[in-house]
């Protein structure tokens, strides 16, 4: 059952799932590291 866009009464009974489908077409640019003193480390 595919519903339009915007608000639609669902029936009693039902619920609705809504979906997000994002798609990434290039890889993201290189940013710089931030500034400051840090390092990553494994948290527990």
């Amino acid at each position: 059952m595919t519903l339009p866009d915007g608000y639609s009464d669902i029936p009693t009974g039902k619920i609705a799932a809504v979906v997000t489908h994002l798609e990434m077409t290039a890889p993201p640019q290189r940013r710089d590291d931030p500034p400051g003193a840090w390092s990553l480390r494994k948290a527990a």
